[in-house]
């Protein structure tokens, strides 16, 4: 899941005193979005915290519902925290599909349906789990409910 990527809101992850401070503790930055880094660590296998910016102020909300589906083309979501003006959470650390993997109608609609606008699906939100696809960050969240 190597990214090149930008990180819009957060200037701190290619900040080098910040970079520093992450490889001490073991973090190993995995992938990076508009407003999104993604990081592994040795003592959580099969896991990723995501660093989410705060101008997607809705991805908390989005986090902690993830956090009680069961759908399994969603991205299993274990903890989620605020963190400066945006949050942290632990998912699984799924691996890239593309953009031909499909997922599923009922997956968009339980999205919709919760207030959640599926307005971002491309190839590196949409996601694998072994041989399931799994949409990852569908929506840009910059939509109030």
């Amino acid at each position: 899941m190597e990214s090149e990527g930008h990180f819009n809101d957060r200037a701190f992850v290619e900040d080098p005193y910040c970079a520093e401070h992450a490889e001490r503790a073991y973090f190993k930055l995995i992938g990076c979005g508009n407003f999104t880094a993604v990081f592994t660590h040795p003592l959580a296998p099969g896991h990723v915290s995501q660093l989410n910016a705060g101008t997607r102020d809705r991805m908390e909300e989005l986090h902690r519902w993830l956090m009680t589906q069961d759908d399994p083309h969603l991205p299993r979501v274990y903890h989620v925290e605020p963190y400066m003006g945006g949050c942290v959470a632990v998912a699984e650390r799924l691996e890239r599909g593309g953009s031909e993997c499909e997922v599923p109608d009922e997956t968009y609609h339980l999205l919709e349906e919760a207030g959640f606008p599926v307005d971002d699906v491309h190839g590196d939100n949409v996601m694998l789990r072994g041989s399931v696809s799994v949409l990852n960050d569908p929506s840009s969240n910059r939509h109030g409910r």
